[in-house]
């Protein structure tokens, strides 16, 4: 009895840990870090996370469509980007020859003495 006693005792003054001190802090960090985010400062520096292509698609409608409608608003895209870069190209030339018949102009005025 007097060594149950003792025994009792020892376990008052040291108590048998169920796990190792850096097992528990570590699982402590771990729910905090989870249920807490704003606790680890390295987490609210984080940019907010961009929606994944699925949710983009979900969100426009295009992950239900058909392959034939899809290929044919990229076909319609093309297009739209097409008629663009050809009314800029004329654009362009319009401007090239306007220089050009200036250009002339100069030059005859020159040749004749006008000014």
């Amino acid at each position: 009895m007097a060594e149950e006693e003792s025994a009792s005792v020892d376990e008052e003054l040291n108590p048998k840990r169920k796990y190792k001190g850096k097992h528990v802090k570590h699982f402590d960090h771990w729910k905090i870090e989870k249920f807490d985010p704003e606790w680890v400062p390295c987490l609210t520096s984080l940019p907010f996370q961009l929606s994944s292509l699925i949710d983009q698609l979900l969100e426009s409608g295009e992950y239900f469509l058909s392959d034939e409608k899809k290929l044919a608003k990229q076909r319609e895209e093309k297009q739209v980007k097409q008629a663009e870069k050809v009314a800029e190209n004329k654009k362009k030339l319009e401007q090239a020859f306007v220089y050009l018949r200036n250009q002339k102009h100069i030059t005859r005025c020159v040749q004749h003495g006008y000014r």
